[in-house]
C-alpha cells in the first residue's frame, strides 16, 4: 500500500480519514496528511470538512476526535508557567522525534495501546517545565510542536521584525503613535520608517467627502 494513490490523487489517508483505527494504523505507516489529490484536497483538509456531521450528525465535539484534541499526537498540553505546547506531531516520524525531544518513556510511545495514557504522561512531562524551556527543545528538534503566542508576543516576533512588518508609526494631533497596519503597496510610496506620518483626528476630512463636520 505505501505509495498508493487512486487515479485521481487520492490516498488511502483520503478514503480512511473518518475512520480512527485506520487512521492511526495509516500514519504509524508513514502516510503524509499532506499528500494532495487532483483537486488539492490533502487528507487534513477532509478531516476538517465536517463531513461526519452533515452525513451522520456525528458533529465534533472536544478531544473526541483525532483533530481535535482526541490523540496524543495533535493535542494542548499546560506548561509549568501556564502556557500552551500545541503538539500536531500526526506523522509517525515526527511523533517520533516529539517523544524524544521530550523524553517520554517507551512504554507509552504507542499510543495506540492506551492514547489516554500516553496523553496524560504528555501532560505531565510538559507540565514540568516552563515554556522559555520547551521552546529552544522544540525548536531544535523540529517536531511539530510549538509554544502558543499571545497577539503581543505575535507581533513582537523576530520574523515580523526582519521584514519590518510594524516599523512604521502613525502620530495623531496628541502625539499619541500606534504602528501602521502592514498594506500591500511598494516600499517606494512608504514613509521612512523612522518619519512618524500623520494621522487625521477623528472627522477632519469629513467635508471632502460630503460629510458635515463633527
Amino acid at each position: 500500500m505505501r505509495g498508493w494513490t487512486h487515479r485521481r490523487g487520492s490516498t488511502p489517508l483520503h478514503w480512511a480519514i473518518h475512520d480512527e483505527a485506520k487512521v492511526r494504523l495509516l500514519l504509524s505507516h508513514g502516510a503524509s496528511v499532506n499528500a494532495r489529490q487532483v483537486e488539492g484536497r490533502t487528507p487534513l483538509y477532509q478531516a476538517a470538512s465536517l463531513g461526519n456531521g452533515f452525513a451522520a450528525n456525528a458533529w465534533p465535539q472536544n478531544s473526541d476526535q483525532l483533530l481535535s484534541g482526541g490523540s496524543p499526537r495533535y493535542h494542548l498540553y499546560e506548561t509549568r508557567d501556564g502556557k500552551i505546547a500545541a503538539v500536531a506531531a500526526l506523522e509517525q516520524k515526527f511523533w517520533l522525534t516529539f517523544t524524544r525531544a521530550i523524553g517520554l518513556e517507551t512504554d507509552y510511545i504507542d499510543d495506540m495501546r492506551d492514547p489516554e495514557a500516553t496523553a496524560a504522561r504528555v501532560a505531565e512531562i510538559i507540565a514540568a517545565r516552563n515554556a522559555t524551556e520547551w521552546a529552544p527543545i522544540f525548536d531544535r528538534a523540529d517536531c511539530c510542536c510549538s509554544i502558543v503566542q499571545d497577539a503581543q508576543a505575535a507581533v513582537q516576533d523576530p520574523q515580523f521584525a526582519a521584514r519590518g512588518l510594524f516599523a512604521r508609526k502613525l502620530v495623531n494631533a496628541n502625539g499619541d503613535t500606534i504602528p501602521a497596519l502592514p498594506v500591500p503597496i511598494a516600499n517606494d510610496f512608504r514613509e521612512q520608517e523612522d518619519t512618524p506620518s500623520s494621522a487625521p483626528a477623528p472627522g477632519a476630512n469629513n467635508a471632502e467627502f460630503g460629510f458635515p463636520p463633527r
